[in-house]
């Protein structure tokens, strides 16, 4: 299944899970962002919209940018919000364009390119400005072969570490790096069922979940309450800032001399 086809199928009921858009996302977001007023932002990967829109009343002009149609077309845009169908990884914008750039559960989905991505971001901010990213990550460190493992049967992602992230975000140039850990709680089979996946793929997630190791329970809570399988999965926001290039400099001489 191609990409389009992929997110195509996705749009149908994205707007039923619980992460993208969750509270304790935006909170952070917004609390790194340090908004003003007077930004103009880029939200890449914005989906149906739910980040951009919380974002909007903070923010003078937000682009939400996707490459599918389809996901777009599910959002409730505000009127600060102009949605475009684009993908990053050419270049629509100038140098220097935006205040900050957001990307929320995206990176995952950028196999291959992702340090491209992460340099064209970094081309596209202004000087001093910044870029959020929330990311999944795995609980513990040490079940990053479990964690890529179940999400192969979803999609094709790149499964990161905490530190990994933090190393490519410096590799680019970003400095001031800060960042926090978030924890938001999911039912399992609501999860599951509002992921559009394949009955075989559907089954095989679940039967890794409940063959897991001790190690993979312990770390997600995994707990059954009221009949739902609950779950606390694991993400981290990073802040990186686009610090001036003094190498880039032109010197000018003070006038009259």
């Amino acid at each position: 299944m191609g990409t389009k086809e992929y997110w195509k199928l996705r749009a149908k009921r994205f707007s039923q899970l619980t992460i993208p858009g969750h509270a304790s996302i935006v909170k952070s977001i917004i609390r790194f962002g340090r908004f003003t007023g007077d930004e103009k932002v880029l939200d890449m990967g914005a989906g149906d919209g739910a980040i951009t829109n919380s974002l909007s009343p903070l923010v003078k002009l937000i682009i939400g940018m996707d490459i599918s149609y389809d996901m777009l077309e599910t959002g409730d845009w505000q009127n600060n919000v102009v949605p475009i169908v684009a993908d990053i990884r050419k270049s629509y914008f100038l140098g220097n364009s935006f205040d900050t750039v957001i990307a929320s559960y995206v990176l995952q989905h950028t196999r291959g390119y992702t340090l491209d991505v992460l340099k064209e971001c970094h081309r596209i901010l202004k000087d001093g400005s910044s870029m959020i990213i929330v990311l999944p990550v795995p609980p513990h460190d040490d079940l990053k072969g479990e964690f890529a493992k179940i999400f192969s049967f979803k999609d094709d992602r790149i499964v990161l570490l905490p530190s990994e992230i933090l190393e490519l975000f410096k590799s680019v140039g970003f400095e001031t790096i800060e960042h926090e850990f978030l924890s938001i709680t999911i039912d399992l089979i609501d999860w599951l069922d509002n992921s559009m996946l394949s009955p075989t793929a559907y089954q095989t997630i679940l039967d890794l979940h409940v063959n897991a190791s001790t190690l993979f329970k312990k770390s997600y809570n995994m707990r059954v309450v009221e009949n739902k399988h609950l779950i606390d999965t694991k993400a981290i926001v990073v802040r990186g800032i686009k610090v001036h290039d003094v190498s880039k400099t032109v010197y000018r001489p003070p006038i009259g001399k």
